[in-house]
C-alpha cells in the first residue's frame, strides 16, 4: 500500500493563522489557569479540553487571505483546521475523525472566516486517515490511496499531497537519542 502525506501548500497568498486567546504570553509556553499547556491540550483533546477561550487569527506578517482546504498554522499544536468540504471527503473514508465545529477564525482586521472545522485524526496505522507520527499529531495528515484519490478528485484548493515513505513518515526523522 502507498501512503500519502497531506498538508497545506502554504503559499504566500494563502491564509496563515496561529492560535491566540486569553492569557497567551508574548513569548514562552502558554498555560491555562489550571496549569495545562494549551498547545498540548489542543493536540490531544481539542478546544473542549481547555479552560480558556481560544481563537485563530491571521498571522501578523502574512498578507495572504486565500482560503484553502487546510489552513497553514504557525503554531505546533497539531490541531488541524480544514474546510468543511475537505472534512466531508475525509469522513467518507474515516468516520473516526474527531471534528470540532464552531471555531473562531479571524483575519487581523477582525473579520470572521467561516467554513472550517477542527480535526484530530487517529494514530492507528490501519486507519485510512491518521497522524504523521505514530505517537503525536503534527501539521500534516497521512492518507491511503483511496483517500488520496478522493482528495485529488474533489477540486480542493491549496493542498499538497506527496508520496510518504511509510505509514508514519515523521517517525523516520526522530532521533532515537532524544
Amino acid at each position: 500500500m502507498t501512503w500519502w502525506s497531506v498538508g497545506p501548500v502554504g503559499a504566500s497568498r494563502d491564509l496563515w493563522v496561529h492560535v491566540h486567546g486569553d492569557g497567551k504570553p508574548g513569548r514562552g509556553r502558554w498555560v491555562t489557569p489550571a496549569g495545562r499547556d494549551v498547545l498540548k491540550v489542543l493536540r490531544a483533546e481539542g478546544p473542549p479540553g481547555l479552560d480558556v477561550a481560544v481563537h485563530w487569527v491571521q498571522q501578523r506578517d502574512s498578507r495572504g487571505k486565500r482560503p484553502t482546504a487546510m489552513l497553514w498554522q504557525t503554531d505546533l499544536s497539531g490541531f488541524k483546521l480544514v474546510s468543511t468540504d475537505m472534512v466531508e471527503v475525509l469522513r467518507q473514508h474515516c468516520p473516526d475523525l474527531r471534528t470540532f465545529p464552531d471555531l473562531d477564525i479571524r483575519l487581523r482586521n477582525g473579520e470572521r472566516v467561516s467554513g472550517y472545522v477542527g480535526v484530530l485524526e487517529p494514530f492507528a496505522v490501519d486507519a485510512p486517515v491518521h497522524s504523521y507520527f505514530s505517537d503525536r499529531r503534527a501539521h500534516r495528515l497521512v492518507v491511503d490511496d483511496d483517500v488520496s484519490r478522493a482528495l485529488r478528485s474533489s477540486d480542493l484548493a491549496g493542498l499538497e499531497i506527496t508520496e510518504a515513505p511509510g505509514p508514519f513518515p515523521g517517525d523516520l526523522y526522530v532521533d532515537e537519542d532524544d
